[in-house]
């Protein structure tokens, strides 16, 4: 076998390899994948394939500063590179480097896809005049409309900015919407407190026989948040189970957090306590309501209760129960918390350690 046979052969080997720990991204098994791409060097038939594999999988580990070193010493680069490196920006929120790689981007020479714009769209931190430069050149490259994502993007960011007419107006001018793009709008009106036109759209979706997915209940259940709407809530709930989403995780905790919202604590508890699978947004969403309707001591009660179902409390949860044993007043129990809190390194986190200098305060030993 010649020496090219081989080459091609481990670039096989290696594109197998890099496929197959994309579907499940480990640090681990990127570093040393990394490692071969460089002994192997490029392919030449494919000179940058494995390069943007390689980014793309730092990207989705979130370690961007390894995938930046790498896109800035790769061979060559195409669209792709830059598409993956934009996208990996935008979704930790880092939207001044994303801008400024979409720059870049443009003055290499490469035209801006659907990918592009939808990512730097998708930027919670991406300002309002940013976001209608990318809409007027995704209009004159004919690419608003050439793929719904685009659209989709640009009606959730105009959402995001509190522009609602924008928002819509986006809505309604896509000529084809995918399923993502009803569920993006349901829940935009669901979030801005518009039940009525979130309910119309849900309904529409219905109507149309779209298979419905658990972002459909998400986003609808969003918007059910006062008493008057648990009829409406109540008649969601029957769909859900109807579609077979009542063990949906998602969809759960946003069935407990309607009827915290639509008719108390104790229907909430009731559907805490029938579903198979809870997650620590669900522990949350009941400690939460718990701490609100003062049963102090059932809040310590059902956080012991979480260790037991091996669901690790995060920041959220670790604030309810320091607040809790704080009108409690017991000194023991808040400081055992502590400790945890101390354990799971979330001592510098604003929001607890606000609940532990107000706990401490209490017994005037800030010391501690």
């Amino acid at each position: 076998m010649s020496s090219m046979q081989d080459f091609i052969k481990h670039h096989r080997r290696l594109l197998v390899l890099l496929k197959s720990c994309s579907t499940t991204p480990s640090l681990r098994n990127t570093k040393p994948l990394h490692a071969l791409t460089i002994i192997l060097g490029p392919n030449p038939n494919q000179p940058i394939f494995l390069y943007n594999n390689v980014v793309s999988l730092y990207s989705s580990l979130g370690e961007l500063l390894s995938a930046r070193k790498l896109f800035d010493t790769m061979p060559d680069r195409n669209v792709v590179s830059f598409n993956t490196i934009i996208s990996a920006y935008s979704r930790c929120g880092y939207a001044e480097e994303a801008w400024s790689m979409f720059l870049d981007m443009r003055n290499c020479g490469f035209r801006p896809t659907p990918i592009t714009v939808s990512g730097l769209l998708s930027c919670d931190l991406l300002n309002i005049c940013e976001g209608i430069q990318l809409q007027a050149l995704a209009v004159k490259n004919g690419l608003l409309f050439a793929d719904a994502f685009v659209g989709t993007a640009l009606s959730g960011f105009y959402s995001r900015h509190g522009c609602l007419s924008e928002s819509v107006c986006a809505f309604e001018d896509m000529p084809r919407k995918s399923i993502v793009t009803f569920n993006s709008m349901i829940s935009i009106f669901g979030q801005h407190g518009f039940t009525e036109y979130s309910m119309v759209l849900f309904r529409e979706l219905v109507r149309m026989e779209v298979p419905l997915s658990e972002y459909s209940f998400v986003g609808v259940l969003s918007g059910v948040l006062s008493e008057r709407d648990l009829e409406i809530g109540e008649q969601i709930h029957g769909l859900v189970i109807k579609n077979g989403f009542d063990y949906n995780v998602l969809v759960v905790n946003s069935l407990i957090n309607m009827y915290v919202k639509c008719s108390g604590i104790r229907p909430a508890i009731k559907m805490f306590e029938e579903v198979p699978t809870r997650d620590v947004v669900s522990f949350n969403t009941i400690i939460g309501a718990l701490l609100k309707s003062e049963k102090l001591e059932r809040v310590v009660e059902l956080f012991l209760r979480m260790s037991m179902d091996a669901v690790l409390p995060n920041q959220t949860t670790f604030a309810h129960v320091i607040n809790s044993c704080a009108g409690l007043q017991n000194l023991m129990c808040g400081k055992s918390i502590h400790a945890k809190i101390i354990k799971n390194a979330l001592e510098c986190d604003v929001v607890v350690g606000s609940a532990l200098v107000d706990f401490y305060a209490k017994y005037d030993n800030r010391e501690d």
